[in-house]
């Protein structure tokens, strides 16, 4: 998390380092570790769906993730270049995590989120 609040506040400053022209991707790259935030926040989602043999419903949420960043790829680079894939990027990381999230709280009554960060109440 610290290294994520570091790349996101300096990372103009970080990308300069290998050149002026690499600036222009500073958007991205902030994006980009937006998606990993949500990656963390939501935690190791598809492994315990896998570790406890739901591959096939872990399957199903990736292929869903996959498609949509092949649609949003294929409709923001036109529109935005290197930003609109890396916008694609964050929306299929967040929809894989968000699935499987879903898919694991309804299957195995799960948080597998740090710190229970999306912990509902239970009757």
């Amino acid at each position: 998390m610290p290294l994520l609040l570091v790349l996101v506040i300096f990372s103009a400053s970080i990308l300069k380092l290998w050149g002026a022209d690499f600036s222009l991707a500073t958007t991205a790259l902030q994006g980009l570790c937006l998606a990993q935030f949500f990656n963390l926040v939501f935690g190791s989602v598809g492994t315990v769906l896998i570790m406890t043999g739901h591959e096939k419903k872990a399957f199903i949420g990736l292929t869903i993730s996959t498609l949509c960043n092949i649609a949003c790829n294929y409709t923001l680079i036109p529109l935005y270049g290197l930003n609109g894939a890396a916008f694609a990027t964050f929306i299929s990381i967040f929809i894989w995590n968000f699935l499987l999230f879903i898919i694991l709280k309804k299957t195995l009554k799960l948080d597998s989120s740090i710190m229970g960060f999306f912990a509902f109440k239970q009757h």
